[in-house]
């Protein structure tokens, strides 16, 4: 049987020199590259930055030119674009549960159980997916993703996911005063947390795309919309007064 020829496997040292310096490289990058996947979320929010609210979470947003491009009360999606920023925040009925992502973990953000993903890729792109499961009702899903262009954004996107506020029940809310600014009538209301929103008719403030549609003297009245499972929808009003939040008559 004929002899096999042997590869010449042996390196020249300038090879050998070169092949040593891109392990070491590789070896001191690696880490780099790891915890730029990590995001603490608990980044300080700068003061200046604008605060914008949607059916599902209240977020902040660095004062850029941002442009809204999607919106629907019935739920769907609400997307806002800036310089290297691309946030979209969803929420609504789900067929099914969303299956676990490769990476995902799961903690608390927002004041509810979440399931983080935080990825970056070589390029410096990445995105931070955060879903809530069973929001508000069975098979109710709400998520939060934040695509940044390059490492220059990231810190900006962890900052933006630390600034998540889940909106909570109605039936949270205390109303503590109304009044009147620039002819439009104003409440300010209290959840349990014991936070404070000012908030005018047509603003988002509970879950259930729980909205504000009328103020009176001493009295809120929001109306939510409740999901039954079914493919169908119900709408339910409740009154916050300055003691607690009660259900009226479901239509």
């Amino acid at each position: 049987m004929p002899a096999v020829p042997r590869a010449d496997v042996r390196l020249t040292h300038s090879t050998r020199r070169a092949f040593s310096t891109a392990i070491l490289l590789t070896a001191l990058l690696a880490p780099a590259i790891a915890s730029a996947q990590q995001c603490s979320f608990a980044a300080a929010v700068p003061a200046n930055w604008q605060r914008l609210d949607t059916a599902v979470a209240t977020l902040r947003l660095p004062r850029d030119a941002y442009t809204k491009r999607s919106a629907a009360d019935d739920g769907g999606s609400d997307r806002y674009v800036g310089d290297g920023l691309d946030v979209l925040v969803d929420y609504g009925p789900t067929d099914s549960p969303r299956e676990p992502e490769q990476g995902m973990v799961s903690r608390l953000l927002g004041g509810a159980p979440a399931y983080i993903v935080s990825e970056a890729h070589a390029d410096g792109a990445g995105r931070i997916a955060i879903t809530w499961a069973e929001l508000g009702g069975p098979r109710i899903e709400a998520s939060v993703t934040i695509n940044y262009a390059d490492a220059s954004r990231r810190s900006d996107a962890c900052r933006i996911a630390s600034s998540l506020r889940l909106r909570g029940d109605a039936a949270s809310l205390t109303l503590l005063h109304t009044g009147r600014s620039n002819r439009q009538r104003y409440a300010l209301l209290r959840d349990a947390h014991g936070e404070q929103r000012r908030v005018v008719v047509g603003d988002y403030i509970a879950l259930h795309w729980g909205k504000v549609t009328r103020i009176d003297d001493a009295a809120v009245e929001i109306t939510e919309r409740i999901a039954d499972g079914r493919g169908g929808w119900s709408e339910r009003r409740r009154t916050v007064t300055a003691r607690a939040s009660k259900p009226d008559k479901a239509r």
